[in-house]
């Protein structure tokens, strides 16, 4: 096998999904799969479903390393999960873990620092330079300068979601008000969703969310696809902020 070929598993632990995949060092993907994310789900679940994905990505192949990209605060380089806005696990000690459950050598960091340094290294025109944000379930933020991942002193130097943008907003998960997450992430547009709903309970979103068991993000874009005016009124506040 050539050191190109030598393979890794990546996982990335977002809000409402794991996923993981199987990966050379110039990007190329073998294999995939992805888990849903429990909800207000701990370490203990989390690590569960890290656990089996690894068991069924390795299964046939030599895999050298594990790397993870989180969501929430990740005290570097020791791997150590402190706090996640959407995510109930708190101080977890997961690079350890994994690599006694694995015997792999694991690396883990914020899951928005490892996408905008993946981009900055793999994407179609390298950069050296490059803000990256990610908007799911919150909003996350890369900054890679001279082809470096910049952490800042307190390793928060691109947590973009928490700039506080509107100090009269809506409570953020991290605790906050007004921050960016609370007004553009998928998580605002579920909010912001079930708010009309309420408001109209015989309104597009409302009947739909009705029939879908609960109103969510999805639910605010199925109404949008249909032209409902209080769905496109949401998506134009979300996409201003």
């Amino acid at each position: 096998m050539s050191t190109d070929a030598q393979l890794a598993i990546g996982l990335d632990i977002g809000g409402t999904k794991i996923a993981g995949g199987v990966v050379d060092r110039t990007g190329r993907v073998y294999a995939e799969l992805q888990a849903p994310t429990p909800p207000r789900s701990g370490a203990i679940v989390i690590a569960s479903i890290l656990l089996d994905l690894v068991a069924r990505l390795r299964e046939g192949r030599d895999i050298a390393a594990v790397g993870v990209g989180a969501a929430g605060i990740v005290r570097w380089p020791e791997g150590r999960m402190l706090w996640a806005p959407n995510n109930a696990y708190r101080d977890w000690d997961i690079r350890d873990e994994l690599e006694r459950e694995t015997g792999l050598p694991a690396v883990v960091d914020n899951d928005a620092n490892v996408a905008g340094f993946a981009e900055a290294r793999l994407g179609t025109i390298p950069h050296r330079q490059m803000l990256f944000v990610t908007v799911g379930t919150g909003i996350g933020g890369g900054l890679v300068l001279d082809g470096e991942i910049y952490r800042g002193p307190t390793g928060m130097g691109a947590e973009l979601g928490h700039m506080i943008v509107d100090p009269l907003g809506p409570r953020c998960g991290c605790g906050n008000h007004g921050c960016l997450e609370a007004v553009a992430s998928g998580s605002a547009l579920t909010r912001m969703g079930r708010e009309a709903a309420a408001a109209d309970p015989d309104g597009v979103i409302a009947r739909i969310g009705r029939s879908e068991g609960a109103v969510t993000g999805h639910t605010v874009t199925t109404a949008a696809q249909q032209d409902d005016p209080t769905a496109l009124d949401i998506f134009n506040r979300l996409g201003r902020w």
